[in-house]
């Protein structure tokens, strides 16, 4: 049984990490329209390629996964300590 809570603690992590995670992943830049003025609107070089690239979300994310499922099993770990001291 707590396996399963394990798992189903994991899993809710993950999805809860690649939600938070989505906002920044599917970010664009709009481009001013063709009839607006393009001095007041121009977005410059370093502005336009500010932000994270894809690997880098990426590795967010499989990390934050990571750290949420090691916090898993040491709240797990924790929660048996005293159950085994009880029983042996």
């Amino acid at each position: 049984m707590h396996r399963i809570a394990a798992i189903v603690s994991a899993f809710i992590a993950t999805i809860l990490t690649v939600f938070a995670a989505a906002p920044a992943a599917f970010a664009v830049i709009v481009e001013p329209s063709a009839g607006g003025d393009r001095a007041a609107t121009a977005v410059s070089p370093a502005v336009h390629h500010a932000g994270l690239y894809g690997w880098q979300i990426a590795l967010i994310v499989v990390l934050a996964v990571a750290v949420a499922g090691l916090a898993v099993m040491a709240l797990g770990r924790l929660v048996q300590a005293p159950r085994r001291a009880l029983t042996h």
